[in-house]
């Protein structure tokens, strides 16, 4: 496995999971977030204060905006990245020793897409109650659990080639994410 792309709901922990993949894996791990792009643009909050305690809000406005333009927009704009890191014209040109995880992935097109780029899939599955109390803390108010973006991505992640449930302990996590590792040979 060259590329795995993570899918879950806001909350669910892809970035953590793909840190604990990283921290496990034998193999030389790149990571890279499907929203990129939108968290570049956080520097705009330097100068308003017309999105403070409305980032996420923003970030998933921007993206939707983006989406019109092209539904891949932003995951070209991860493989262009992916590519240009690796100085590569295409992902099958990459070293089998690289493992590739992408985060943040939510949407129908998003699965379709790293699909048909050679990735497999991975869903993190977590229980709803967790999820809300994870969004408090981390982004500091109360906020809705699922968004525009991710309206399908609990059916999505039901697609995925692989699953890990973080609805537990951080060990119960541990073990899942070691498992997946040394069953899969990463």
């Amino acid at each position: 496995m060259k590329g795995l792309i993570v899918f879950g709901e806001k909350g669910s922990g892809k970035d953590t999971v793909a840190k604990l993949i990283n921290e496990y894996s034998e193999k030389s791990v790149s990571f890279f977030n499907i929203g990129d792009l939108v968290r570049d643009m956080s520097c705009i909050f330097l100068a308003t204060d017309k999105w403070e305690n409305k980032k996420r809000e923003f970030y998933v406005d921007t993206a939707i905006k983006l989406k019109e333009i092209d539904e891949d927009f932003l995951s070209y704009y991860v493989l262009g990245k992916i590519l240009d890191k690796f100085k590569k014209k295409s992902m099958k040109d990459i070293d089998n020793e690289q493992l590739i995880i992408v985060t943040g992935g939510r949407t129908y097109e998003d699965f379709e897409f790293w699909k048909k780029s050679g990735f497999k899939t991975l869903g993190v599955k977590c229980n709803e109650k967790v999820r809300i109390e994870r969004l408090k803390s981390r982004d500091g108010y109360e906020q809705n659990s699922q968004d525009d973006l991710e309206k399908n991505t609990r059916k999505i992640i039901d697609l995925c080639d692989f699953t890990v449930d973080n609805s537990g302990s951080f060990k119960d996590l541990t073990k899942e994410v070691t498992d997946f590792v040394v069953e899969n040979g990463l």
